[in-house]
């Protein structure tokens, strides 16, 4: 039987969350902008205009539209042309 958690339960859910929270920002990705708390989109921008300048910048960017390739490419073609190791 599945019951609705308690006040109890709730609390204790908050308490291990604060005393997580800051060893996960810690250990987390740099560069992890999705959500973040204290993240933002204009943080995200910045990354990626730094990342952009200087001699170690990319010469090449692509931007590719996921969502929209799957949209108009039939189930069959993208099942027939999955790799032979892929699990």
């Amino acid at each position: 039987m599945m019951g609705l958690p308690t006040f109890f339960d709730r609390a204790m859910q908050v308490l291990y969350g604060f005393s997580l929270l800051p060893v996960l920002e810690a250990w987390g990705d740099k560069k992890s902008f999705a959500f973040r708390e204290g993240r933002s989109m204009q943080d995200c921008h910045a990354y990626i205009l730094q990342a952009l300048q200087g001699r170690d910048a990319p010469e090449l960017v692509v931007l590719a539209d996921v969502q929209a390739y799957y949209a108009h490419v039939q189930q069959s073609q993208r099942t027939f042309q999955r790799p032979q190791n892929y699990p």
